[in-house]
């Protein structure tokens, strides 16, 4: 993922003026292309971990909920759907 990032951000900078390439220092544009390299991969990093986390949550609660009262579970896990399509349509990937 990285190294295609650096690809795109590499051919994203070949396409720049000349007069932009002579005002910026090349040392300039190699520490905010890595930065941001860096600052996607920590994103995603924590992203995934913190879905990883929610998943568990999720059905270590459902199970527990459902051991408690199992109507009351069954009314709160059916709600489960619902809130995964207002997520969808809110964050635009439904």
């Amino acid at each position: 993922m990285a190294r295609d990032l650096r690809a795109r951000l590499a051919a994203t900078l070949s396409t720049q003026s000349l007069a932009y390439i002579q005002r910026v220092t090349t040392a300039t544009l190699l520490t905010n292309m890595t930065s941001d390299v860096d600052a996607v991969k920590l994103f995603v990093s924590q992203a995934v971990g913190s879905l990883v986390s929610s998943v568990f949550l999720i059905i270590g609660a459902s199970a527990l909920l459902l051991s408690i009262d199992w109507r009351l579970g069954l009314a709160v896990i059916a709600v489960l759907p619902v809130i995964g399509v207002t997520f969808q349509v809110v964050l635009g990937t439904g």
